[in-house]
């Protein structure tokens, strides 16, 4: 049975299903420049589309349980906050990414790849997936980039 798995911003707004202001315009968007990593790294670690969750872009992770709407028993998820620098790229990739998938990468391998329905900003993200999968990314969110 495939996992269900989902990507949320944390911005009450979001969750209760409201229409936020579109935020302004905040120029280019901006690249993953931190840090400097080989493509060939995207085989380990957890990655946001060309963005690594490492110990250098991630301030705070941790594997909670909850429930969610719709699905039965314990819910899994791994809450993250990013670096300002992090939260920056984030923001500008999921508002170049409105309405398209944006892939969620474990070693190697897609996680999860959810739609996109709004930028995201603040640097907070909230993954669903199995209890183990998000272990092992919490492992190498813990873990140097690349």
């Amino acid at each position: 049975m495939r996992a269900h798995a989902t990507i949320v911003a944390t911005l009450a707004v979001a969750l209760m299903g409201c229409t936020a202001q579109a935020a302004p315009d905040p120029g280019p968007v901006p690249t993953a420049s931190i840090p400097d990593t080989p493509v060939a790294s995207l085989a380990t670690g957890l990655w946001v589309g060309d963005l690594p969750l490492c110990s250098e872009t991630v301030l705070d992770a941790k594997v909670t349980t909850g429930s969610s709407m719709g699905m039965a028993g314990p819910n899994f998820f791994l809450n993250i906050r990013l670096a300002e620098e992090a939260a920056n790229i984030f923001a500008g990739m999921t508002r170049a990414r409105v309405g398209q998938e944006l892939p969620i990468m474990l070693d190697g391998k897609v996680l999860l790849s959810p739609r996109i329905n709004e930028q995201i900003l603040g640097g907070a993200l909230q993954i669903s997936a199995p209890r183990e999968e998000l272990e092992r990314a919490l492992q190498r969110i813990e873990g140097p980039c690349g």
